[in-house]
């Protein structure tokens, strides 16, 4: 996550599995997040909720097999345990742009919950 302005935030990813015989499968996303904080004096609960856009892609030997492009909204939560770590839970819709499928059966989720620990470098 970046902040761009106050509470304003980008968060990005890209992953990318290289499996065996050439098959490779990537995403990349972006989202932009606000962030609403509850309990300030205490241990404070953030509220965040998201819109971006999401690619995957799955190819093998160079050739694109399955392209999916996605607008992506949802919602993540967080709970702060010290400074620097948090608990984080969230869900996520897919909503399918576009969809090019050459020969793979492919089935993708509508929803799709999140959760883990966050820990904050600065």
């Amino acid at each position: 996550q970046f902040r761009l302005y106050q509470d304003l935030f980008l968060e990005g990813g890209n992953f990318s599995n290289y499996g065996l015989g050439g098959i490779k499968n990537k995403s990349s996303n972006y989202s932009l997040l606000y962030d609403f904080m509850l309990n300030k004096k205490g241990r404070p609960i953030t509220i965040s909720p998201l819109f971006g856009y999401a690619k995957n892609t799955m190819s093998i030997k160079k050739n694109k097999y399955y392209v999916q492009n996605n607008l992506i909204a949802g919602i993540n939560l967080s709970y702060e345990i010290n400074h620097r770590l948090n608990y984080i839970a969230g869900i996520k819709y897919n909503h399918v742009l576009n969809e090019t499928n050459n020969g793979l059966l492919l089935t993708t989720q509508k929803l799709y919950p999140t959760i883990g620990i966050m820990y904050k470098i600065k």
